[in-house]
């Protein structure tokens, strides 16, 4: 599947889903080119159902940003929601935090790599949010690395 990227993979997710590998865009139109896009949520043609011949393209300033989707089976041009959603309801009433990604930097010691940003859901991720809101600090990963034997 094709959509636009808007400067970060945030707005090409939902959820927790993150690109497997970069992305190339076309710096001329803002497209991205099918053979370059990883795993994303599913998107879909609200006519048709195409899910793999979708073609975005971004438009708009930093922050106000905005992906015009195509499906290249009917034709149909439609803006795309960028509201983050809860995957577990569905709710849009989800709230920012910061997530840490580590690897072992040395022997069994983990380094905080970089940072990724997560959506928590008040009714869904209540004991994440809470630590969150209670030490604004970034959140434990999901998975911890561990060596390939």
């Amino acid at each position: 599947m094709v959509v636009a990227v808007a400067g970060h993979t945030s707005t090409l997710r939902a959820g927790a889903n993150t690109l497997s590998e970069p992305a190339h865009r076309n710096p001329g139109d803002g497209t991205v080119h099918p053979s370059s896009v990883g795993h994303m949520s599913e998107i879909a043609c609200p006519r048709c159902g195409e899910q793999e011949s979708l073609l975005g393209r971004t438009e708009g300033p930093p922050g106000e940003e905005t992906i015009t989707v195509t499906c290249g089976s009917c034709d149909l041009e439609w803006e795309r929601d960028l509201t983050h959603r809860c995957p577990t309801c569905g709710s849009d009433a989800v709230r920012p935090a910061l997530q840490s990604i580590v690897e072992k930097s040395r022997g069994t010691q983990l380094s905080i790599q970089s940072l990724r940003v997560v959506h928590l859901c008040p009714d869904c991720d209540t004991e994440q949010l809470a630590i969150w809101n209670r030490s604004n600090t970034p959140l434990r990963p999901a998975e911890l690395p561990h060596d390939v034997d």
